[in-house]
């Protein structure tokens, strides 16, 4: 996982972004100083998180996506759902992820709601 070095030390300085992206990555990325996950949130941006394709997802610690939104998106679309799945199990405040061709809402209160899709 790469970017969460950064919202990490934001949230302990008791800042609560408005949301976070997170990208399912399905290869390997080459990164610059001013594309780099750890630099967006300093560079104006949301804060930004990488999984990248050859992480266990399931060791993965998403303590620091809790009482957030999270906006997910990535390929291949079984791998959104894996993040997805582990995501949860740390309590954001609601999810948006893209995955099949569908915008899928996953809140606490609500659970899975599919609100858009394909034509």
């Amino acid at each position: 996982m790469i970017g969460h070095t950064s919202l990490i030390d934001l949230r302990m300085q008791g800042y609560k972004p408005r949301a976070v992206f997170v990208y399912a990555l399905d290869a390997d990325q080459q990164y610059t100083r001013y594309s780099h996950p750890e630099h967006q949130i300093f560079l104006g941006g949301l804060p930004v998180i990488d999984v990248p394709a050859d992480e266990n997802v399931s060791a993965m610690d998403f303590r620091c996506v809790a009482a957030l939104t999270v906006h997910l998106s990535g390929e291949p679309s079984y791998r959104v759902m894996e993040v997805l799945d582990r995501m949860m199990e740390f309590n954001p405040e609601c999810i948006y992820a893209v995955a099949d061709g569908s915008l899928l809402h996953w809140s606490p209160a609500t659970g899975f709601k599919e609100i858009g899709g394909a034509q």
